[in-house]
């Protein structure tokens, strides 16, 4: 009886229910209570659903695209039932899947592993795909342990090599093994571009004023007959992007080239993403590399974690969860700054911090770092970089010589910032975000270096009295401390190999195990 009342409901879409009842983190909707409900007349925020992740939609109505397999092509939603075994559509309910983290780990395209998972969401409740569903996921949260996925081992046959790289026709064959080969290689020459948001719309042998500088196509030859014989390309920013993308190297047009990265979905077919690595012509594989931080570098961070820093969120308006966070994918790895969710902009003041940088013993530094911003209105008036006094809670504002262009995600560095009046202190330097209701822009940093130059107190030497390497240990005086190059403070036993510094009073030495 109850199935017939939730086949009933779900056929003739009962809407307006007085009051929706939104469940809540400790005592969560069932799916079948959330459909019994109906289409609430309005959206219902905060909506708490628990389920099991049975399948997605492929097109735009529920009862034809229906799936409750993988593979899966479509990232940007879900269907969720009260059983992990379901396959009736009136029994599950769509949800939606906002971009951005709650997209990357809910998705079954990057992650065919949470089919039949049981999982709470947290959500808007209101219509989608004609039916009662969730939308605007804010919160997740599994049910027991996590899915983890299955580690494949994958042929040649699916992913080539450097020596002998998929052909296209080689490569659109591969996806039978999978919808993300890691590490496939791909050769073909690059044809063309897709300008918006629909594979449809992609030109070929040309170039534009409508080019994209985030894609590219790539053939067999310079002249396919149509899209269907090219793979769509994703150019995370950076050096890869810079490098390849025909709206700042238009010559590119009909060159061969040789990449490799991820082959999974892309514009709805198969394609590569997370390229890491290029070549042209018959050149070998070129692998970008990160800046790393010079000889004189006292402080290396945000340049593979945001290890060590802490976020101080003065103001941020209700609706947003943080401000500031690392993040890893596509596009590489950063902290990312922004106030901008949902397609809402919220007030907020927040600060990244930095770890204690000491500047004791030196007689000169500066700091600089990449910084990225696409979308910008008030990025260079509100936002800044600041520094204080260790253990004080005063910021002084300093000049960035260098910001972004607007209208790319380019990255651009800083320029070296002069830290002369903070000389013979120890500091902690800032990331100040700032944005209201009607301005919020993204500001994305990495690689942020601290140089210096050595005082009269400072020895730059490999030894220093009673300091010196046994094996994995750092040997050195009861009252010495040791720091990572991150500035971190670490043990002296059983450490990792890399550049460390001891301090044993007014005197430093750089260590290398």
């Amino acid at each position: 009886m109850k199935k017939t009342l939730l086949s009933l409901l779900a056929l003739i879409g009962i809407t307006g229910m007085a009051t929706a009842a939104t469940g809540s983190a400790e005592n969560p909707l069932s799916v079948d209570e959330l459909i019994e409900q109906g289409v609430p007349a309005s959206a219902v925020a905060d909506t708490y659903v628990k389920g099991y992740i049975v399948g997605w939609v492929d097109g735009a109505k529920l009862a034809e695209g229906a799936k409750f397999s993988v593979p899966c092509t479509v990232a940007s939603n879900l269907l969720l039932a009260g059983s992990s075994s379901e396959t009736d559509v009136a029994y599950v309910i769509p949800v939606q899947l906002p971009n951005g983290d709650v997209r990357s780990a809910l998705n079954l395209v990057d992650h065919p592993e949470n089919l039949g998972h049981e999982v709470i969401l947290c959500g808007s409740n209101e219509k989608y795909f004609g039916v009662n569903a969730l939308k605007s996921i804010s919160k997740y949260e599994w049910v027991g342990e996590a899915p983890v996925a299955e580690e494949k081992n994958y042929p040649l046959e699916a992913t080539g090599s450097a020596q002998k790289p998929l052909t296209v026709s080689e490569f659109q064959a591969a996806v039978q093994y999978g919808t993300s080969i890691p590490n496939t290689y791909l050769r073909g020459v690059v044809v063309g571009y897709v300008p918006g948001m629909e594979f449809d719309g992609g030109v070929i042998g040309k170039i534009g004023e409508d080019v994209s500088a985030t894609n590219i196509l790539v053939a067999a030859d310079a002249e396919p007959a149509s899209l269907d014989e090219c793979v769509p390309i994703q150019l995370p920013s950076g050096a890869v992007r810079d490098a390849i993308n025909l709206k700042d190297n238009p010559g590119n047009l009909g060159k061969t080239i040789t990449l490799v990265g991820v082959h999974t979905p892309y514009f709805g077919q198969t394609g590569l993403k997370e390229v890491s690595a290029y070549a042209f012509g018959d050149e070998e594989i070129v692998t970008p590399v990160e800046p790393t931080p010079g000889a004189d570098a006292l402080y290396a961070g945000l340049v593979s974690s945001d290890e060590g820093w802490t976020f101080d969120n003065v103001k941020m308006a209700e609706g947003l969860n943080y401000v500031w966070k690392w993040k890893s994918g596509d596009y590489g790895a950063y902290l990312n700054g922004s106030a901008y969710l949902n397609d809402s902009r919220f007030e907020a003041e927040s600060y990244a911090v930095s770890p204690v940088i000491d500047l004791t013993m030196v007689t000169a530094a500066t700091v600089s770092f990449d910084h990225a911003a696409k979308f910008q209105t008030n990025l260079t008036k509100d936002c800044k970089l600041v520094v204080r006094e260790a253990g004080s809670k005063d910021w002084k504002e300093l000049d960035i010589p260098t910001w972004p262009t607007p209208g790319s995600w380019t990255w651009v560095n800083s320029g070296a910032i002069d830290l002369k009046d903070y000389v013979g202190k120890a500091i902690e330097l800032g990331l100040k975000y700032v944005s209201t209701s009607n301005e919020a822009d993204t500001w994305e940093v990495k690689n942020f270096f601290v140089n210096a130059e050595g005082g009269d107190g400072v020895e730059t030497i490999n030894v220093l009295e009673g300091v010196y390497v046994d094996g994995n240990n750092i040997i050195a005086p009861a009252d010495a401390q040791v720091y990572s190059i991150n500035g971190v403070a670490c043990g002296t036993t059983g450490l990792a190999h890399g550049l460390y510094i001891v301090v044993t009073g007014r005197k430093s030495v750089k260590v290398v195990l």
